[in-house]
């Protein structure tokens, strides 16, 4: 069965309605807490193979991150339309479950999604910027 890991959404509005479009497509979705955070995606996922690690007792992080296992693309463009639809606004850092990062920590996998975000704004940063009428002389 499919299902969602929630990250820092628990008890929000936003976390109610993910939760809720969830339900309605046949998704499971887990709220994750920090206590969990070492632990493998895997694990937290309900895969096979994977065990629980010690409990975090850090700081962790408090962006919101969703990370998808078990879907297919189609699944995953009806998750994120039906997110839409409903008028959710949109979680930066998102994953899907794979064999690469099934075994790291949800600390690890919220790092990377981090750095990619990071990188990815500032290419949308570079490509406006390259898209803007520049003027010899300021506006007065």
């Amino acid at each position: 069965m499919a299902n969602v890991l929630l990250y820092n959404l628990s008890g929000t509005e936003k976390g109610k309605k993910i939760k809720f479009v969830c339900m309605k497509l046949g998704i499971s979705g887990l709220e994750i807490e920090p206590g969990e955070y070492l632990h493998p995606i895997g694990y937290l996922a309900g895969l096979e193979g994977f065990s629980p690690a010690e409990s975090f007792s850090g700081d962790g992080f408090g962006d919101e991150m969703l990370v998808m296992n078990g879907f297919t693309n189609s699944q995953i463009e009806l998750f994120l339309a039906a997110m839409r639809q409903a008028r959710i606004p949109p979680v930066a850092l998102k994953a899907v479950v794979t064999a690469n990062n099934a075994g790291w920590s949800s600390i690890d996998l919220h790092r990377e999604l981090s750095l990619e975000h990071a990188a990815m704004q500032g290419m949308s940063s570079r490509k406006a910027g390259k898209n803007r009428i520049h003027k010899d002389e300021p506006e007065k």
